[in-house]
């Protein structure tokens, strides 16, 4: 597919003591990104007037047909939920015993302890407010175009250059009626998730499906006293209706052992899995 055919959102909100990663670590890797997205379409979210600069600048210098649109935090669709996304968090009261050494690609443990001890509530919240709008954010874009390929990426997607197979998704032509997407390392209840959300890719009416799954399964998310984000939920979207998605790459040693979301799927037949 060419690039000039896909549509690609994006969006990136400067977060002031955000545990995860700093501002640096974002400028460093928004001219990598805009390489892998050069000679494309992209709308991108942000707040941030220097951000705004920067990205126009980037694109110009790279054939990119941007449209920026400014958008607050608050703004986010994901920000109501996120104020119980932060509830359900701080209820694992994990500060109960001490921390661990090591968080073993745990969602919710990292969650807990990086992001919500380490950041603050006000700071976490405005993390899972950005997570949670990826779905609604790329569904919004797909409703306008009608026809042809979406697809959601992070800013710093670059950041997975060369570590995972078929790692440059812009030639990956996507499939109809499927959302594509990579595997992770990441897991949760010890289980290991099928989804990485920094690039999901599909039409219209496989994000149109996703978004209603999407919601419904977020909403029993928020039931539950765990550090969701939404790899975990989409985890359940892919649980639940499985041949909506198609997996095209995973981090690079994986390949032998093929990709989390079979295995995951064949377990769930067995066993059932949900959140």
């Amino acid at each position: 597919m060419s690039k000039k055919k896909r549509l690609y959102v994006s969006g990136l909100w400067i977060i002031a003591d955000n545990p995860k990663n700093d501002a640096d670590h974002y400028a460093s890797l928004l001219p990598r990104t805009f390489d892998l997205l050069s000679g494309s379409t992209v709308w991108f979210y942000t707040n941030n007037d220097t951000v705004t600069q920067e990205i126009s600048e980037l694109a110009q210098t790279r054939g990119i047909d941007l449209v920026t649109k400014r958008l607050e935090i608050p703004e986010l669709p994901g920000w109501d939920a996120s104020n119980a996304a932060l509830a359900a968090c701080e209820n694992m009261k994990l500060d109960r015993f001490a921390r661990p050494k090591s968080y073993a690609n745990e969602k919710g443990v990292v969650h807990y302890w990086r992001d919500l001890k380490g950041g603050g509530a006000d700071t976490y919240r405005a993390m899972l407010a950005i997570w949670l709008s990826k779905v609604a954010l790329t569904s919004a874009a797909a409703r306008t175009q009608q026809q042809g390929s979406i697809a959601w990426v992070d800013a710093s997607v670059s950041r997975f250059s060369n570590k995972r197979s078929n790692w440059d998704f812009t030639h990956d032509p996507g499939e109809v009626g499927k959302i594509s997407h990579y595997a992770t390392p990441m897991r949760y209840l010890g289980r290991a998730l099928p989804l990485n959300a920094s690039y999901m890719e599909g039409t219209l009416t496989a994000w149109n499906r996703l978004e209603g799954l999407f919601n419904d399964a977020l909403i029993r998310s928020l039931e539950a006293p765990y550090g969701h984000d939404e790899e975990t939920v989409l985890g359940q979207c892919i649980s639940e209706a499985p041949d909506l998605f198609r997996c095209i790459g995973g981090p690079k040693g994986t390949e032998k052992r093929k990709f989390p979301w079979l295995r995951l799927r064949k377990s769930h037949e067995r066993t059932g899995w949900s959140l």
